[in-house]
C-alpha cells in the first residue's frame, strides 16, 4: 500500500495497464456475423488484433470491410 505523505492517508489504487511486447491475435471463426463478429469486436476492445475465417467468401467479404473499418478505429487489425 503506497502513503501519500501529503494527506498523511493512503493513495487511491490505480489501475497500471502495462504494454504488450509481443502484439496477441485472435483467431476467430466466423468473424464477420452473429457471435464471431461480436467476439471479434470485444476482442479488439480489449487490445487484440482479429484473424477472421470465413466459409463463404464471397457473402462474408462486406460485412469483413465493414469490421475492418470500425476496428481501424481503435488502431487495431483485422485481416
Amino acid at each position: 500500500m503506497a502513503i501519500n505523505l501529503a494527506g498523511g492517508g493512503a493513495a487511491p489504487a490505480r489501475k497500471v495497464r502495462r504494454a504488450r511486447l509481443i502484439p496477441v491475435w485472435a483467431l476467430i471463426l466466423g468473424a464477420s456475423s452473429g457471435m464471431g463478429e461480436a467476439t471479434a469486436r470485444a476482442l479488439a476492445a480489449s487490445g487484440d488484433n482479429i484473424c477472421g475465417i470465413h466459409l463463404d467468401f464471397r457473402a462474408a467479404l462486406q460485412h469483413v470491410e465493414e469490421l475492418k473499418t470500425d476496428l481501424a478505429g481503435l488502431g487495431r487489425k483485422v485481416l
